[in-house]
């Protein structure tokens, strides 16, 4: 049974954002999806998707950044969360994510990231784990 997995966003496919050497996404300015994937197997149950970011810049603006869990390449959506500018660290990375079930062992899961031109943000990591108390 798995509890816990993560990847360093390196590791994961994207449309905009370049990687540095230490593994974290940079996005400036630039609308479109920074992460997709893993495409993972996962037990039924449910479970916190989530990635590590910080924000580079401040930004008042409203809706920089949707989460969503999805399988099956996005065919089939679980959950979304729309993010502001405002909850966003400068100083560390947050961890911001959604809960999501799967009634059913599934495979092809996935937890994108999309952002807006408004943002420009360092992404760090995405943690997927088992969330027994939601």
């Amino acid at each position: 049974m798995t509890y816990y997995l993560r990847w360093r966003m390196s590791e994961l496919p994207s449309q905009v954002g370049t990687d540095e050497e230490t593994g974290f996404r940079v996005i400036r300015y630039v609308e479109g999806c920074a992460s997709y994937g893993p495409y993972c197997r996962l037990e039924a149950g449910t479970y916190f998707g989530g990635f590590r970011i910080r924000a580079l810049e401040t930004s008042d603006a409203t809706d920089i950044l949707r989460v969503q869990a999805g399988r099956m390449m996005g065919t089939d959506i679980l959950a979304n969360r729309s993010v502001s500018g405002p909850e966003l660290f400068t100083s560390v990375a947050g961890l911001v994510g959604i809960d999501f079930v799967l009634e059913n062992e599934s495979t092809n899961v996935e937890i994108c990231l999309y952002v807006s031109e408004a943002a420009s943000i360092e992404v760090q990591s995405l943690i997927v784990f088992r969330n027994e108390l939601a």
